[in-house]
């Protein structure tokens, strides 16, 4: 419009507000948004820095992440998690415990005080449990590490551990159960969608976009990739299953 007499004319539009730098992305599915994010001086950070220096200076000689989905109520759908390492021998892998314990500790207790870790079961394997408001269990065998989220994952995680395995030594392998894991994640992807509007011109991202996706790869049941690098040479192999 015209500007008022004596004011001067300007023909450039105002500035964008910067982008809100505190916005999560899509890979923090996993975060919690039903309670405060912990004060600066919680102890998260310098947890981290703790472990990160210990895996600097012992790097692991393999890891292992193992996670499924469970519908925990009506509502919520709960993502259970494993991880695994293997050291180099028995002392590194005490250190590790005792990092980790460490780090535990000073996140969810004042002074390490009110959460010990007592002797607890996953199955038919004693491991340790931290007796606080956060439910994380403790397994160590010889040179392997388990901590987990789980009881009942992490009995199945131990009761395969002692498979030998079958096929050449793997310096990478994953593998996702499309079949079983669809109808929970789908389930996850409707709540992510929950204020979506269903008279929008464009479908909700996550329950129609990537829940039709699935839906096209429905007869994929089971998928793996495993990578072997024999004298320098990168050889990796993908395979689908196909339900019938």
């Amino acid at each position: 419009g015209i500007p008022p007499a004596g004011q001067p004319y300007i023909n450039t539009a105002p500035t964008a507000a910067a982008v809100d730098e505190r916005a999560a992305s899509e890979s923090e599915l996993e975060t919690r948004i039903d309670e405060q994010p912990p004060p600066p001086d919680a102890g998260v950070n310098s947890s981290v820095a703790t472990l990160r220096e210990f895996l600097v200076r012992h790097t692991p000689r393999a890891t292992v992440l193992v996670q499924s989905t469970r519908v925990s109520s009506a509502a919520f759908v709960e993502m259970p998690a494993v991880v695994a390492l293997e050291a180099e021998s028995d002392r590194h892998a005490a250190g590790f415990q005792t990092a980790l314990v460490a780090a535990a500790a000073r996140v969810w207790t004042t002074s390490q005080v009110g959460a010990p870790w007592i002797t607890a079961s996953a199955g038919t394997h004693a491991v340790e449990r931290l007796d606080g408001l956060r439910q994380v269990f403790l397994c160590a065998q010889g040179r392997r590490l388990f901590l987990a989220n789980d009881a009942a994952l992490l009995a199945a995680t131990l009761d395969r551990s002692a498979i030998a395995p079958t096929s050449a030594l793997q310096t990478y392998a994953t593998g996702f159960r499309h079949a079983r894991e669809a109808a929970n994640f789908a389930r996850l992807a409707s709540a992510l969608d929950f204020n979506a509007s269903p008279d929008s011109a464009y479908a909700p991202g996550f329950s129609a976009n990537i829940g039709s996706l699935s839906g096209v790869l429905a007869a994929v049941s089971d998928m793996s990739i495993t990578q072997q690098e024999p004298e320098g040479v990168t050889l990796q192999t993908v395979r689908y299953q196909i339900s019938r």
